[in-house]
């Protein structure tokens, strides 16, 4: 993969094409496999990082995340976030819609409907529609004064609640995104402290070591030092966990 990169893009040279890699979660041997033992998600990471590189000014994306983890679709959405250039996407994805697009656009029977905001503004611009259409049809049944101050009423009532909604929505999804955060750096944590030790307890077999009383007795007080930390990382991911 890396070899076929830098045949086609001669401007990058094998460590800027590695960083990159990188940024669309292909690390260490990864960057060696060939195209055809890639996984779907791995495919179509590998054709967006193609796309950016490619220098072209519009793309044309049909349900892009479908493939994709948590993880690849957060570099996924910020890779889309960096482009330059004009976007066209299909997607089901309401949190890719969220976050991307500057404009909605509707088709339905009467044509095509554009709505000037993300798919947050989409929601509330169609069902304020929605709720004019039901307000109108309420005045046609019911007259006077009353009916139309408490029409007025229910539809601000439905506005806040709709508002209330958006914000208890986004509030949700920004929680879940720092707990997801929060337990890969625990658990990067212990794997970090577990290889520490096996190090230190490996240390304390080499000759070099344990035949020298200070050396040794200085790898033994590291060794309790990094038990220490591992336990309370291995207290950390549990409460995560929980």
């Amino acid at each position: 993969m890396l070899d076929e990169l830098h045949s086609r893009y001669r401007k990058y040279d094998q460590t800027q094409l590695r960083k990159l890699l990188g940024n669309f979660l292909f690390h260490g041997d990864d960057v060696f496999k060939t195209v055809r033992d890639l996984s779907g998600g791995e495919k179509a990471r590998l054709s967006l990082l193609k796309l950016m590189m490619s220098g072209a000014n519009l793309l044309i994306l049909d349900e892009p995340t479908n493939h994709l983890d948590i993880k690849a679709k957060e570099v996924f959405e910020d890779a889309l976030l960096d482009f330059p250039g004009t976007m066209i996407i299909v997607s089901h994805d309401r949190y890719l819609l969220k976050r991307i697009p500057t404009a909605i656009l509707e088709l339905n029977s009467d044509g095509i409907t554009t709505f000037l905001g993300n798919y947050d503004y989409y929601s509330e611009k169609t069902a304020e529609l929605n709720s004019g259409k039901s307000y109108l049809n309420e005045l046609g049944r019911i007259s006077g004064s009353a009916a139309l101050r408490e029409a007025e009423e229910n539809k601000a009532k439905t506005k806040e609640e709709r508002a209330a909604a958006r914000l208890a929505e986004k509030q949700q999804a920004a929680e879940k995104r720092r707990a997801e955060r929060q337990l890969e750096k625990a658990e990067q944590d212990v794997k970090t402290a577990e290889e520490e030790v096996k190090r230190l307890e490996a240390a304390l077999c080499d000759p070099a070591v344990y035949s020298d009383p200070q050396k040794g007795r200085q790898t033994a007080q590291e060794l309790e030092e990094a038990k220490a930390r591992l336990d309370e990382f291995y207290e950390v991911w549990m409460e995560l966990m929980q």
